[in-house]
């Protein structure tokens, strides 16, 4: 008899994952399991223990190209499953993209699971980023002397939005 293999997935970006801001990019590849000829045919990712909401962030691509697969995935409870009449496609690499701007300032467990065309399972990889976004900052620029004011005046005050990200003054 022979024993079978399962696949194998790991998190490859990013290198560190401390004080990450703004527009980030997290990557994350599998194998296949070594024996037989099955290929990666599902991604599941949860995020903070609860299924991943966002199809839209992700970009599948097949092995040694960059070729955005997503078109041939169904998305359904966190998971990006092939549809089986593609089942020659082998997607070694998921490719999640956030603008984290308005994201609170705190540890996000990203947790991924891969399925082969066989069934087989892979044990999880779990990536934790922190992000730490900027605020956006408020100041007072006018008036200069603000004892005994009398009349008409005139305050000014200005904000500029975070460094980090691509946030506007709503």
């Amino acid at each position: 008899t022979t024993a079978n293999t399962n696949p194998t997935v790991s998190w490859t970006t990013p290198t560190n994952a401390s004080a990450m801001t703004g527009k980030i990019s997290l990557v994350s590849t599998a194998a296949p399991a070594s024996s037989g000829t099955a290929r990666i045919a599902k991604w599941c990712l949860t995020v903070n223990g609860a299924a991943a909401t966002e199809y839209n962030v992700a970009a599948l691509n097949r092995s040694g190209d960059n070729y955005d697969l997503s078109y041939y995935f169904k998305f359904d409870s966190g998971c990006w499953i092939l549809d089986t009449s593609n089942y020659s496609y082998d997607v070694r690499k998921l490719t999640l993209s956030y603008d984290t701007t308005t994201w609170e300032n705190k540890a996000y467990t990203f947790v991924i699971k891969v399925t082969d065309s066989s069934d087989r399972e892979s044990t999880t990889s779990s990536l934790t980023i922190t992000t730490a976004n900027t605020n956006p900052t408020v100041s007072w620029t006018t008036p200069t002397n603000a004892s005994a004011m009398t009349g008409k005046i005139s305050l000014v005050s200005t904000a500029a939005p975070a460094s980090s990200g691509t946030a506007r003054i709503a």
